[in-house]
């Protein structure tokens, strides 16, 4: 298609990626080069514009505050989630489960309970089943 002997084109495969953000032809790319990641979801191979968004920003910046507070009371709720799925009969038990759980132990920290207070309320829920 695109060759010079035995050798692809990269300068039009690049230009073909870029511009089409969902890779085609024969050559698959995974990594990131000139500003842009490569990558694979689902079996497919995309390409985006790299992030300015950087590991260090989110974990200090003051604009991220909500987020970092945020990720620290969704781990909270989850680990609270789990104990409690645990006691949840075998028959009982299904995703959808774990994360209505979940999201009410989130709502509960988010309204200022304590983890101990938020895992009994659950558990007293669970005991009502």
């Amino acid at each position: 298609m695109y060759s010079r002997g035995n050798t692809v084109d990269i300068t039009v495969v690049f230009w073909f990626i870029v511009y089409m953000a969902k890779q085609t032809g024969i050559i698959k790319v995974k990594g990131t080069m000139h500003g842009v990641c490569f990558y694979r979801l689902n079996g497919k191979y995309y390409a985006r514009k790299k992030s300015s968004l950087s590991r260090e920003r989110v974990k200090k910046s003051k604009a991220f505050a909500a987020t970092r507070r945020s990720s620290q009371l969704f781990a909270t709720a989850s680990v609270i989630g789990s104990a409690i799925y645990q006691m949840i009969p075998a028959a009982k038990k299904e995703r959808k489960v774990y994360q209505r759980i979940t999201g009410m132990a989130m709502r509960l920290l988010k309204d200022g309970a304590s983890k101990e207070q938020t895992l009994r309320l659950l558990q007293s829920k669970l005991a009502d089943l």
